[in-house]
């Protein structure tokens, strides 16, 4: 698994920032999770605003946060065909 740079500046009030490789994506995240131990690297769960559930086939459209995140984490766009 690929490690990231993440930084968290959170106040008592639950505001702050989120950074995910020197990338600020506060705008996009609306929660986190961080689960960590002992002699490991932690993990955090990065939760996006808004959500959706469905099954279907249909195009898919990602903004330019949430592709600019999904690459920032490894995913490698698919090749679009005219």
């Amino acid at each position: 698994m690929t490690i990231h740079r993440v930084s968290l500046n959170i106040d008592h009030r639950g505001l702050g920032s989120v950074h995910l490789n020197g990338h600020d994506l506060s705008n996009v995240v609306s929660g986190f999770e961080i689960d960590g131990h002992t002699g490991s690297t932690p993990a955090i769960m990065l939760h996006l605003r808004g959500g959706l559930a469905a099954d279907l086939n249909a195009h898919v459209d990602l903004d330019s946060p949430t592709r600019q995140l999904l690459t920032l984490l490894g995913w490698t766009p698919p090749e679009v065909t005219p």
